[in-house]
């Protein structure tokens, strides 16, 4: 039977108390050992982290690794839809960098700009590169945006039951569904459009004194370049996917498990925080908590979406659980997501810069790092 006591809005002094813990998970681990020396009231919070049951933690650094793996797996179906081959590890590398840019930038957005940026100094293409990791985008979105209300639907009388806000969370899901929906469609029908018009105009020549002239028309005409290029890459993409359509359906289903296991974590995080004495609704709830979470993170401007997943956490789940415990969830999601990929995203960050670079700078090669040498190159 669940110990777990429910926890009312009308409680004393539990609008400061969630202040105080939202405000400590964001900053994580460190942060809270600095904010405690101001901010009093964090024994419910040690006391949650200390009972932690080491098999299921353990359990959870496992799924959490591997949601990176079939995101790597995910990364490597999208570059072969566009004909850019890369293995495994090159590609588990590239998402770790790209994870480790994405943690510390406003909105979740630095990830795919920093695999762009990786793999054009590897001589590829950045208008393919970048219609790739755009359509990589939009099936994540769009599974967001129709996987999580389906689930919500399925768990709505548990959730209810429970003290969830269904319909205020629902409404919001819409809403980000509506803006996902309408991207794509904007971004369907500009490369449609590119495609219609192909023809390229010819730059009119200047003077050669003109040299800031010649200067903005150099970088219109690499900006048309580059825009012909992602839209050659997006109708190649659709193309290759027609041709090949099991390479859609491994991106979709990578993209699903790599969701499955970071949703999946909640479950497992609230055990390893009870003991295992949760009840299935309760796990649905802390998935459904941290499906919100993730959505939160990507709209809160701030480095990893900090405090949006915390808050959310801690502001639908308080009818349900108590803060201590909630707040022990926020920080260990946010370290198996956020900070721990951060630090081993740095190092391969670091790694992948240094293999791409010369000492006089970037040595655009695509064997250098991305296709290894055949074997009679190796011979010679």
């Amino acid at each position: 039977m669940p110990f777990l006591v429910v926890r009312g809005k009308g409680s004393p002094g539990a609008f400061p108390g969630k202040l105080q813990l939202i405000v400590g998970s964001s900053f994580g681990l460190l942060g809270l050992l600095v904010i405690r020396l101001f901010i009093g009231n964090f024994g419910s919070l040690v006391d949650a982290m200390a009972g932690i049951h080491p098999s299921f933690f353990l359990l959870s650094l496992l799924v959490a690794g591997a949601a990176l793996f079939f995101d790597s797996l995910r990364l490597g179906a999208l570059l072969r839809a566009v004909r850019l081959p890369v293995t495994p590890i090159q590609s588990f590398r590239l998402i770790m960098a790209g994870t480790c840019l994405a943690n510390i930038t406003p909105f979740l957005f630095g990830g795919a700009p920093a695999q762009a940026y990786l793999l054009a100094r590897s001589g590829y293409s950045t208008g393919r590169v970048g219609a790739a990791l755009v359509g990589g985008g939009v099936i994540a979105h769009g599974l967001l945006a129709l996987g999580g209300p389906v689930g919500m639907l399925i768990g709505r009388p548990g959730l209810e039951r429970l003290g969830f806000p269904w319909e205020e969370v629902m409404t919001g899901v819409g809403v980000y569904a509506a803006l996902v929906l309408i991207i794509t469609c904007l971004g369907l029908a500009w490369s449609r459009s590119r495609s219609a018009t192909r023809s390229r105009r010819e730059t009119p020549p200047r003077p050669a004194s003109a040299r800031g002239l010649v200067r903005r028309a150099g970088i219109r005409e690499s900006l048309r370049r580059e825009a012909g290029e992602f839209a050659g890459g997006v109708r190649e993409i659709r193309a290759h996917w027609a041709e090949r359509p099991s390479l859609f359906w491994y991106t979709l289903l990578y993209t699903g498990l790599y969701y499955a296991c970071i949703f999946g974590l909640g479950p497992i995080l609230l055990a390893a925080l009870t003991g295992g004495k949760i009840s299935g609704e309760q796990s649905v709830l802390a998935a459904v908590l941290f499906y919100t979470g993730a959505l939160a993170a990507f709209a809160v401007p701030t480095p990893g979406g900090s405090g949006g997943p915390e808050a959310a956490v801690l502001f639908l789940g308080d009818e349900s659980f108590p803060l201590g415990i909630l707040a022990a969830l926020a920080l260990l999601w946010r370290f198996l997501v956020f900070y721990l990929p951060t630090l081993f995203g740095w190092f391969c960050l670091a790694g992948l810069l240094k293999s791409t670079d010369t000492p006089r700078g970037a040595r655009f090669s695509r064997r250098s790092f991305f296709s290894p040498a055949r074997r009679d190159d190796a011979q010679r």
